[in-house]
């Protein structure tokens, strides 16, 4: 399903895009796809009316005459608000003037208001006192509560109707897994604001100087990790004569961060902590309780003993574990494809002679090494029940996505122009191609290869021209591009990963059932207890059953039947 072929023609979005927003929504570019469909100043029957052979064709990007008002709300924050366009606001701006003047859609706000916990109450209240927007962006838990207390519409005829061929393609880069999870009794009740799942993915950063400070060649197999982290600790890699340095850099949340977590270690021993995977019998079971992660626990607490591993590791957050790798204190971690901007770029700038690498996590074994993907589409457009036109919302995905990705495409006008703007933050509906940065690689390393930059879009011709700065002029700035999209760069290990297929879907991937809200959190905050006292010896690996016993006991094995069950519903 992830397999990618390189294309010549390519619209794409910059990583860095991406690492701006790893804390929030992320929305970027893809492949441009033919197919692309002219607008039309026709108006459009709702999705509703059935379609017959002698009823006009469907065009997804027809104009509504008389035009129509569409109404919603949106979130807001201090980056998006001082980087606002001359002359431009959230509610007067030119993709809401695009909606209106192609597609006779004027979209009008009921509220805005500020990302985390303003919007959060804003919406809540919003859902409970039924005071609903046309189009109303939810997470997966708010939408089945919207369905299963019926008060939005079944969006399976507006979608399958309405959206283009560019905006099917896209969006099903995934497959079906974002649209099942918006799927209640067979009916799709949001149309998904897709995400790449892939950005998830662990790889590990090593000190590369440091490799060749004391002879060691990059690592193969889980054995030779093991043994360059020794090392790292060991064998005064930074040649300063002193017992500063540690082999394996970990935060005290342990996983789910992108940086300095245990992902991509555990994976390494084929355990997969904190999603649901498939056992011999097709059973979802969850990773973070089978026996295959007694034995990367073990040797991380072996590791934690001999002070490969911070001894102060449960104390510190990713922002203290990333002062210590920019002090040099660090000689390896497991983390996200954006590292190369934070922390290595600081790494860099603070030490010129510093040098990270990325590598593919290796296995324990001779079976290959796969790593875990969580579903990272986590925002969908629910239309209110009644609504006249149920299939704006397609109809608007169908534009956002034309309008950047599209073989109409006006990039510096619509998505980032040449002053920087994020343009495309400025429109309420958006959607993220998975497959983008996958793409975009491509492209680049392929100009790169061959110097020659004539089919790079602008945003690629961007990276370009960061990655030049770098080769060419050695402009240290720019170093951190230059290690994502070299040969062997993380962008190419991105490619290689996708080509492999190497990656193991969270199996569980739909809106938390009762048992999950009641016992989910007590659950996590005990797994983590656990995990931490395993590695750091507080508690012995020879209880690791009665741990799996007692998580059962809190509510897992509650949770494992509930999650079955919903397993079971997609097959029906």
């Amino acid at each position: 399903m992830f397999k990618i072929m390189a294309k010549t023609t390519l619209g794409s979005v910059l990583v860095l895009s991406l690492l701006l927003s790893a804390c929030s929504k992320n929305n970027n570019g893809a492949p441009a796809a033919s197919g692309s469909q002219a607008t039309s100043s026709e108006s459009q029957p709702a999705a509703s009316e059935s379609a017959s052979a002698s009823s006009p064709a469907i065009d997804p990007l027809g104009k509504y005459d008389p035009p129509i008002e569409i109404t919603t709300f949106r979130s807001t924050n201090e980056t998006l608000e001082a980087n606002l366009p001359a002359g431009e606001t959230l509610d007067k701006n030119r993709w809401l003037d695009a909606f209106e003047q192609d597609l006779g859609i004027k979209v009008k706000y009921d509220w805005v208001a500020k990302a985390g916990d303003q919007y959060d109450q804003k919406i809540n209240l919003s859902l409970s006192s039924g005071a609903l927007p046309d189009i109303i962006p939810v997470n997966v838990n708010q939408l089945k509560q919207l369905a299963e207390s019926d008060q939005i519409e079944d969006l399976t005829a507006a979608f399958e109707q309405y959206a283009s061929p560019l905006t099917k393609e896209l969006l099903m880069q995934e497959g079906d897994r974002p649209f099942n999870a918006a799927k209640f009794n067979g009916k799709l009740m949001g149309i998904p604001s897709i995400a790449s799942s892939r950005e998830t993915q662990n790889f590990v950063w090593i000190r590369e100087d440091w490799l060749k400070n004391l002879g060691l060649t990059p690592p193969k197999t889980m054995q030779d990790l093991l043994k360059i982290a020794e090392a790292f600790t060991k064998n005064d890699p930074d040649q300063n004569g002193k017992n500063d340095t540690q082999g394996l850099a970990l935060i005290k949340d342990l996983t789910n961060v992108g940086y300095a977590v245990l992902e991509g270690f555990f994976n390494g021993y084929h355990a997969y902590p904190g999603i649901f995977v498939k056992d011999a019998n097709g059973k979802l079971v969850y990773g973070s309780t089978q026996k295959e992660m007694i034995a990367p626990l073990t040797q991380l607490h072996q590791m934690y003993v001999d002070g490969i591993i911070d001894k102060e590791f449960i104390t510190k957050d990713a922002g203290k574990v990333g002062e210590d790798t920019v002090a040099g204190k660090n000689g390896m971690f497991f983390g996200a494809h954006w590292n190369f901007a934070w922390p290595i770029q600081l790494v860099h700038d603070a030490n010129v002679k510093a040098d990270y690498q990325a590598y593919p996590i290796v296995s324990i074994d001779d079976k290959m090494a796969m790593t875990e993907v969580n579903l990272a589409t986590n925002t969908y457009y629910a239309v209110k029940k009644g609504s006249k036109n149920p299939e704006a919302i397609v109809k608007l995905i169908n534009m956002f996505l034309e309008k950047n990705y599209g073989a109409t495409n006006d990039f510096n006008k619509y998505y980032r122009d040449t002053e920087g703007h994020e343009l495309w933050s400025l429109s309420p509906f958006s959607a993220l191609p998975p497959n983008k940065n996958i793409e975009n690689n491509i492209a680049i390393l392929d100009a790169i290869k061959n110097n020659d930059n004539s089919k790079l879009n602008p945003e690629s011709m961007s990276v370009w021209d960061n990655v030049m700065k770098y080769k060419n002029d050695k402009d240290e700035a720019n170093h951190g591009w230059f290690k994502a999209f070299s040969e062997n760069g993380v962008g190419d290990l991105m490619v290689q990963y996708a080509n492999d297929n190497r990656h193991i879907f969270n199996e569980f991937y739909g809106a938390p059932g009762d048992n999950m809200k009641k016992y989910s959190a007590t659950l996590l905050k005990f797994e983590k207890e656990m995990i931490t006292k395993f590695i750091v010896g507080k508690e012995p690996l020879s209880n690791f059953d009665k741990y799996v016993a007692d998580y059962n006991k809190l509510g897992g094995e509650a949770i494992e039947k509930e999650v079955n069950e919903w397993s079971q519903s997609l097959q029906k």
